[in-house]
């Protein structure tokens, strides 16, 4: 992944990440591996929840619709959102497109999760394990 910036929309429960794949991540000649795709969808909604102040989470499900093969050397635009939460539970949404110089946008894939927030317990767990 030669470029991976995160910003996020001001007032609103969502981010958006330029991602730009280079020629080393591919499963088939000039195609990204779908394991690639997979590991920049679930490392954007840790940021999500990481920008919307939460607490720590982990994925219990993600959900991937692979819509067209994504080439090597794409720069392409990630947008997350917060669909809802449930007690300890955060759904959240996102799209992957292709960028173009015309400004259209190519849906390459979708995605949909569900992260479970950490019980407290185990904050201080790592905090005690981390900072003694």
């Amino acid at each position: 992944v030669e470029q991976y910036e995160i910003y996020r929309k001001k007032g609103a429960d969502e981010i958006m990440a330029i991602v730009r794949f280079g020629q080393s991540l591919n499963g088939h000649p000039e195609i990204v591996h779908g394991g690639i795709t997979s590991l920049v969808f679930d490392n954007s909604f840790g940021w999500l929840f990481f920008c919307l102040n939460k607490p720590m989470a982990v994925t219990a499900n993600l959900n991937i619709n692979y819509r067209k093969p994504l080439k090597q050397n794409t720069t392409t635009i990630l947008r997350a959102k917060m669909s809802k939460e449930e007690g300890r539970k955060m759904f959240m949404d996102a799209t992957l497109h292709e960028a173009s110089a015309n400004g259209k946008e190519s849906l390459i894939a979708d995605s949909s999760t569900l992260f479970i927030k950490m019980k407290l317990p185990f904050w201080k767990q790592l905090y005690v394990k981390v900072f003694g």
